[in-house]
């Protein structure tokens, strides 16, 4: 997986670091669990850090849900720590890069900023005396010169742009460090190991080794990883909030979503999740992954475990079995896991099946009725005759059905999504399609009672299905995207 990742020299200590603005999506998950890799490597602590800088963005509500994904993932944190917990000990940084000469008070406009950075132009307060930045210092610290910043005096002519001068402190509501600023001074004051970062930090790699190097501090070992691309997707935070506050979408879990609560609310495990970053490793992220590499394994997870029922349309024919049975019998819900438990057969002379289904049978063809026995119908009577001792390898066609016992009959509910976005690299600019939530109502029998909310089945002949609510008696299941769908 990692590439020139030297050997640990003392307890291995990693960190994830998320930023509490936003629920967690899939371009977290492949920090997470590069972490957790290297936990399964060398063993030693994970740790939960929320990267609370900014005073603006932050929300203890974000922090709950970080909390509750990363339990719904069966992640094992070590230890929670706050950036914030570590304030007085980077506002002392600061003031000693001030007393070093190496950082100073900057009131210059943000476009002119950006414009001098860009340029390498020093900005005229750069030249500013130490004991002038320390008074500037103070009067930051106690909001009265807002419109002030911090910038490291590191040098406004390196060809690393994002080591000309950049801000290491601003003021919001209240003064707070940047994350480059942060960052090395909270890993080496929790003795972070291995300090993973997505590339796109990568040019501000020296940023991180000169904060350590003016400061003393022992930083940690800094690798990059490419970040992670879905196709049909956004997965920023912000674009998501978009989405949400332009009522595309209703919350942070829909399926259609790449965070962590829509994915597992669309059925794909923990587990499929896992195993998805562990194979795409620590690069690949430049180009676009496909979901269906991550539908394929969790179909490949789930397949053997799920319990299977039987389920028709609403559109559905009657059909009168001559020589048929009437009876209750038990089958395992899903003959290769007979560890699931069984599940009722309601044999029956008047069932029910597709209208489809029914359209394909030739008249006079014999079928297989599957958990029940061969049937020879007669179409234009609707009627059929039972075949003892049919053979259920000799026939083409292989059916569900359902009892016509009004008593045994269920309705449900399936809800399936399409791709919230027709381009396969959606923009600011790409508007959402519509109409990608579509429902329909089936009939299954009474055994379907027995699923909890949460679980996932299979509907022979129709798909995977996750139960994700139960509303007024109505059972409410959500499709579970396959690799095969994809290629339809």
């Amino acid at each position: 997986m990692f590439k020139k990742l030297p050997k640990p020299s003392s307890e291995v200590r990693v960190r994830f670091a998320p930023e509490p603005s936003g629920y967690l999506h899939i371009g977290h998950l492949k920090a997470l669990y590069l972490n957790m890799q290297i936990i399964e490597k060398y063993g030693g602590q994970l740790i939960l850090r929320f990267d609370n800088t900014n005073p603006v963005t932050e929300k203890d509500d974000f922090e709950i849900a970080i909390l509750e994904d990363l339990q719904r993932l069966n992640i094992h944190i070590s230890q929670i720590t706050h950036t914030s917990n570590y304030f007085p000990q980077i506002e002392y940084c600061a003031q000693v890069l001030i007393e070093k000469n190496l950082a100073y008070l900057d009131n210059t406009p943000a476009d002119q900023m950006k414009a001098e950075r860009k340029a390498g132009t020093p900005s005229v307060c750069r030249e500013q005396s130490i004991e002038q930045n320390l008074e500037l210092w103070k009067l930051f610290l106690a909001g009265k010169i807002p419109e002030y910043c911090l910038r490291a005096k590191i040098s406004m002519t390196s060809p690393n742009k994002s080591l000309r001068d950049p801000v290491i402190y601003r003021y919001s509501s209240k003064p707070f460090p940047c994350y480059d600023f942060a960052c090395p001074i909270v890993d080496a004051l929790e003795g972070i190991t291995y300090a993973l970062r997505a590339d796109e930090y990568l040019t501000h790699k020296d940023i991180y080794q000169w904060i350590g190097k003016k400061l003393d501090l022992q930083v940690s070992y800094l690798y990059h990883f490419t970040k992670i691309n879905m196709p049909h997707v956004v997965i920023s935070k912000r674009e998501i909030k978009t989405l949400i506050n332009n009522g595309y979408l209703n919350d942070w879990n829909d399926p259609r979503l790449p965070t962590v609560r829509g994915l597992l609310k669309g059925g794909i495990i923990p587990d499929a999740l896992k195993k998805f970053i562990y194979r795409i490793g620590d690069g690949a992220g430049a180009k676009y992954e496909n979901w269906e590499r991550l539908w394929t394994i969790n179909q490949q997870l789930i397949d053997p475990v799920i319990p299977r029922y039987s389920s028709i349309l609403e559109n559905n024919t009657n059909l009168t079995i001559q020589g048929g049975i009437d009876d209750i019998i038990e089958r395992p819900k899903f003959r290769g896991n007979p560890g699931l438990g069984n599940k009722r057969i309601y044999l029956s002379s008047q069932i029910l099946i597709d209208n489809d289904d029914f359209q394909e049978i030739k008249d006079g063809e014999e079928i297989s009725l599957l958990n029940y026995g061969n049937i020879i119908v007669d179409k234009a009577q609707q009627l059929a005759q039972f075949v003892q001792d049919g053979n259920f390898k000799t026939t083409k066609l292989k059916l569900n059905w359902l009892t016509n016992d009004p008593n045994r009959l269920v309705r449900i509910q399936l809800v399936s999504f399409d791709n919230l976005f027709k381009e396969e690299k959606p923009d600011e600019e790409s508007i959402p399609q519509l109409n990608t939530r579509k429902e329909i109502t089936v009939l299954t029998d009474d055994n379907i009672s027995s699923v909890k909310v949460g679980e996932i089945i299979q509907l022979e002949r129709r798909g995977y299905y996750i139960l994700d609510e139960i509303r007024d008696n109505l059972f409410i299941f959500y499709e579970i995207r396959t690799a095969r769908q994809m290629k339809n």
